[in-house]
């Protein structure tokens, strides 16, 4: 066999193994040049990233970088140098649905003479520790092809006249014709300047017998201008009369080159697995060839674990049961088996790994390729999930909550807790949700159920809070939907039940009291306004000015009382969204100042300065600020928002009321005062009975503000804080447009 076909072989054994290793890894992994571009990756690679192989390559690897983990990995990557080749950190990619990959990894720089290095990645999704059995596509073809297309020539050189003799493939391979060579100097000068002296010393050691053949790897300038990689061996075959003549064999050993670089990178690869690899041979049951994680994780050296077999590390196989199962195994050459077993290290200890083993053959050998994955802590975190998962079927299974999961796309049931169900006497489940609580168009068009997954992909989620009545059982539910994946393919809604039928009727009991209260408060109030106002009426002058003073302060009370009932009532009304809005033109400036006026007193006592603006400014455009409404709701409504303006207000405070007429006719009012809404009401500012800091505060003001202004059609709205302020907007239709 000649040194071609020897060499063909032997890398092609060697190139057959590494292939399979890459192959049938779990882990992901990248080669990328200095500029961070994307050469080459394996299948777990675009698994884990979730793009295809045509989509990675040209990209660069920081494109895929999670934004807060960017200047760490560049750090870490700055520093990496001949002597510290490698770096290891955990860190975050973008995957191409925008879902976060946690991955170990692992980079190693490789460095290469003349050419700029590479960067090899190895990843480990530990996102939920599981492990990836994805099978990685076959290395591309042109290697091997690369491998197969070596060519060789033959050369002789007689010295000292440098005379040469080759066969013309030794010029045509560089793409030059045979005649432009008739010296070995128009050889040695197309030598890269790199390769020239140590081809020159290789040659010069064999002539003075330092070396018994000439032996050595240049590069040379072909006729495009690029450099080929070729292999020399020659030697002194004869010498006499003077002359020295020298045969040898030259190599074209371009690709044979790249082969054994893209190898190295494999073997990189492998090495810095987080994966013990293994590779057996099928015949004698040992070791071939063993990555470092193996010898790291079983604490032997690369030497003594290669004169071990599978069955030294395997504390509960003898030689017969392994091979047994391993020959299951051998039965389908594609066939991939995975198993689970333990693993025993040099001092016993043990390991729960799970084990991937392929077979793969060469002309004279058949092996068998092992990855082992430790799944201790990933089979402790399936324990703990199993439990979690009981314990959180236990609580839905008690709990006093209606829980329900419903399939987006066919609005099918899938799963009905105890409580909810215990309402039916029909099983829930397999049901269409809308069959269980009707269709109702202002609530189901927001429900998740109704809207396309990708309105609530992450960024855009859409939560439903809403009562809900459900007539076949009578009872209200405060329902909370929120969409969710049910399984890997499965959108579908989570449906949250609180039973609010108690709550409801309370409120109902407590309304129906109130009206009757006020009602019936009415009729002796009346009587107490008619006898003060008869005795009033003295003619004689018979009271004296004492009495007259105490007999105005009960017609004033009882008036203001009065007027307390009618508001509540008017309240009660607008809460059901029966009261009848008397619409009338309100000039919105003039009963701004008149409402100033009525609070003169407490503006004085504060010493607070109170300015309204109005917008615009010019004469005449009295008209802008006249709104649609009714005068009696926009007075107390204002007066409210004025008057808590100032009691929030501290001595010397300035309070502005801002009046502006815009072009889409709407007349707005904003009210600002420098103090912020406490913290502890913030959320629930606006709302029934909140109240914060006032002995008498009844936390109807803003809430009773906010329902008038709403009533008559207008927009509520405030902000808050501590750097700004509050400020409280209120928006009415302009009644007459300019």
């Amino acid at each position: 066999m000649g040194v071609k076909d020897e060499s063909k072989k032997s890398t092609a054994d060697t190139f057959a193994r590494y292939e399979t290793i890459f192959a049938v890894t779990s882990v992901g992994i990248g080669i990328t040049d200095e500029t961070g571009r994307i050469v080459e990756c394996n299948e777990a690679f675009t698994a884990m990233l979730g793009y295809s192989r045509e989509e990675l390559y040209g990209s660069k690897i920081q494109d895929f970088n999670h934004p807060e983990d960017i200047l760490r990995e560049e750090e870490a990557i700055f520093n990496l140098t001949e002597q510290n080749p490698q770096t290891r950190l955990e860190k975050r990619f973008s995957k191409k649905d925008g879902s976060i990959l946690w991955a170990d990894l692992t980079v190693s720089v490789v460095f290469q003479e003349n050419l700029p290095p590479y960067y090899v990645g190895i990843l480990t999704d530990i996102t939920e520790r599981i492990t990836s059995r994805k099978t990685i596509e076959e290395l591309n073809t042109h290697l091997e092809s690369a491998l197969r297309g070596g060519n060789m020539a033959w050369w002789e050189l007689e010295l000292p006249s440098g005379k040469v003799l080759f066969n013309e493939r030794k010029a045509t391979i560089l793409g030059y014709r045979p005649e432009e060579f008739k010296h070995y100097t128009d050889f040695t000068n197309l030598v890269h300047p790199d390769d020239y002296n140590a081809t020159m010393e290789a040659f010069r050691r064999h002539l003075d017998g330092s070396a018994k053949t000439y032996t050595c790897e240049y590069r040379i300038r072909n006729a495009a201008g690029e450099y080929q990689w070729f292999r020399d061996l020659g030697k002194i075959t004869n010498q006499e009369n003077g002359i020295t003549t020298l045969t040898g064999i030259v190599t074209e050993i371009t690709e044979v080159k790249r082969t054994r670089e893209t190898m190295e990178r494999f073997r990189a690869a492998v090495d810095n697995s987080s994966d013990q690899v293994f590779l057996i041979d099928r015949s004698s049951m040992k070791f071939v060839d063993v990555n470092d994680t193996a010898c790291s994780a079983l604490d032997y050296t690369r030497e003594e674990l290669l004169s071990l077999g599978p069955q030294d590390i395997k504390p509960y196989y003898d030689l017969q049961s392994l091979e047994e199962d391993l020959d299951k195994v051998l039965q389908d050459p594609l066939q991939t088996g995975v198993i689970e077993t333990v693993h025993q290290s040099k001092k016993g200890k043990q390991i729960q790994v799970e084990v991937r083993l392929r077979t793969f053959k060469t002309p004279s050998k058949t092996y068998i390729i092992a990855v082992a994955r430790d799944i201790t802590e990933q089979k402790r975190i399936r324990n703990d999930l199993e439990a979690a998962n009981h314990r959180f079927l236990t609580i839905l299974q008690h709990i006093n909550v209606g829980i329900l999961v419903i399939d987006r796309k066919t609005r099918e049931i899938l799963y009905a807790n105890p409580y909810i169900q215990s309402f039916y006497s029909d099983p829930l489940e397999q049901r269409l949700c809308t069959r269980v609580f009707g269709y109702k168009e202002d609530f189901c068009s927001r429900c998740p159920v109704f809207l396309e997954p990708e309105s609530t992909e992450k960024g855009n989620q859409q939560f439903v809070t809403s009562e809900y009545h459900l007539p076949e059982i009578e009872r209200t539910f405060l329902m909370q939907i929120s969409p969710i994946r049910w399984t890997e393919a499965q959108e579908a809604a989570l449906l949250i039940l609180t039973d609010i039928t108690p709550i409801k009727e309370v409120e109902q009991l407590k309304e129906e009291i109130g009206r009757i209260t006020r009602h019936d408060l009415k009729n002796p109030l009346n009587g107490i306004l008619g006898g003060a106002q008869l005795l009033l009426m003295d003619d004689e002058n018979i009271l004296t000015d004492e009495q007259e003073q105490y007999i105005r302060m009960i017609e004033e009370s009882g008036k203001r009382m009065l007027s307390m009932i009618d508001k509540s009532m008017g309240l009660y009304k607008m809460e059901k969204g029966i009261y009848e809005v008397r619409h009338e033109e309100v000039n919105l400036e003039n009963l701004l100042r008149n409402i100033l006026v009525e609070h003169r007193a407490s503006i004085d006592g504060k010493e607070i300065n109170v300015s309204l603006e109005r917008t615009p400014t010019s004469e005449g455009a009295e008209d802008h600020f006249i709104a649609q409404g009714e005068q009696l709701l926009c007075y107390s409504l204002f007066s409210n928002i004025i008057k808590n303006a100032i009691d929030a207000s501290k001595e010397n405070d300035p309070v502005r009321i801002s009046l502006e007429a815009g072009e889409n006719g709407w007349v707005q009012v904003s009210v600002w005062n420098r103090e912020e809404v406490p913290e502890e009401i913030r959320q629930k500012f606006g709302k029934k009975y909140i109240t914060w800091g006032k002995s008498r505060g009844t936390g109807l003001g803003v809430y009773s503000a906010r329902l008038m202004t709403e009533t008559q059609g207008g927009l509520f709205s405030w902000d808050s804080s501590k750097k700004a302020g509050t400020t409280v907007r209120v928006s009415l239709r302009q009644s007459i447009h300019p």
